[in-house]
Formats: structure tokens, sequence, C-alpha cells
């Protein structure tokens, strides 16, 4: 089978065509003198490069399309879960025995983490993720636990890991990185199913 192109090279005017040429340039750090030289090294020609270039353009043009303010609300609701920042607190027990006494001193005050860790010869281990960088067995226990719960000790391999949730962050649409994976999805979607949607399958 043989995939149809996903849209068609953009055929804005002079102005689009020139801006293209000239974030390319920058970003190879040519000059439109070498131009030539560098495609002859890689075996191309210009008719090559303006093919490449004009793709591009469409290709943003498509982008820009795509990435509208309604289409990044209605994909944050489908993220929200996996886009929730998890702050949490860590400390090494060597044995599960050790974990659970850890955490029922933890867990009626008689002991904080840091002392945990202490008495461990370690430290507290503090880390912020996104609910979809964990592992899915992790998450489950991330999802149904509340800010300040303390996790059952977990097998580490190498002893167990006593886990506290310190917090829990709503994803916000401002922030950057909430903000790229979601503009992430929403291209990758559309051009994933663009390109199923062009599929052609040979006659027999």
């Amino acid at each position: 089978w043989t995939a149809a192109p996903i849209g068609t090279p953009g055929d804005g005017g002079p102005t689009e065509r020139e801006r293209e040429r000239e974030v390319f340039l920058e970003r190879t750090g040519l000059t439109e003198e070498r131009v030539p030289t560098a495609l002859a090294g890689l075996g191309r020609d210009s008719a090559w490069l303006n093919h490449i270039l004009s793709m591009e353009q469409a290709y943003l043009q498509a982008r820009a399309t795509i990435l509208t303010d309604s289409n990044r609300a209605r994909m944050l609701q489908a993220m929200r879960v996996g886009l929730i920042r998890t702050q949490i607190e860590e400390v090494n027990v060597p044995t599960l025995e050790a974990g659970k006494e850890a955490a029922l001193c933890v867990r009626e005050g008689v002991s904080t983490m840091a002392e945990i860790a202490s008495e461990c010869g370690g430290e507290v281990q503090e880390e912020t993720f996104f609910l979809d960088d964990a592992t899915e067995e992790f998450q489950q226990l991330l999802l149904s636990a509340s800010a300040g719960e303390l996790l059952a000790p977990r097998d580490s391999g190498e002893g167990f890991t006593l886990t506290r949730v310190v917090r829990k962050i709503e994803p916000d649409p401002k922030d950057p990185e909430v903000k790229a994976r979601i503009d992430a999805r929403l291209v990758t979607t559309h051009f994933s199913e663009a390109a199923s949607n062009q599929i052609q399958w040979p006659l027999s």
C-alpha cells in the first residue's frame, strides 16, 4: 500500500516563501551563495529544496489551523489526568518490615520522612512529574492517594521505597509544558488520522 500526501505544498505568495527560506538559512547557518554547493554535496538541487520548503510551509499552515484555543481546551479535558503534576517525597528502607514500621511512625507523627531517611543512612528524594510519566502501576497508586498521604512500601529491587504524596497540581493551560504536550498530541492525532484516511490499497 502507499499513503497519499497529507495536504498539498503551500502556495502562499513570495513573502511566505521568502520567509521560509530565511528561516532555513538561519537554521542551517548557510548563505545564499553557499546553498548550491551544500545541495550538490547532498546530491540535490534547488528544485528539491524548493519542494521541501513548500512542504514545510504547508505543514506549518495546517498546524496553525489545528492549534486553536477550542481544540486545546477539548484536548486538555481528554488529557487532564495524565497532566496532573504530582510532587512526592521518597525514602529508601532496607526491608518491608522496616518500611511498615517507618510508615506507621510517619502517620502517627512520631517521625518525619527526613528522620526516617537519616536513620536509614540516606536522604529524602523529592520529585515532581506528570502522571503520564509514571509507570501504569504507580499511576494507579498515585491517582487514589490524596495530598499528604503515605503509600504502602514498594519493592525497589534493592530494598523498599516509602512514598509520600506532597501535593497534586491540576493542569494549567497557560503552563508552557502543559501547552506543549497538548499541542504535540493535537498535531500527532491530526496527521495520524489524515494519513490513515489517505491510505490507498492496490487493487488485486
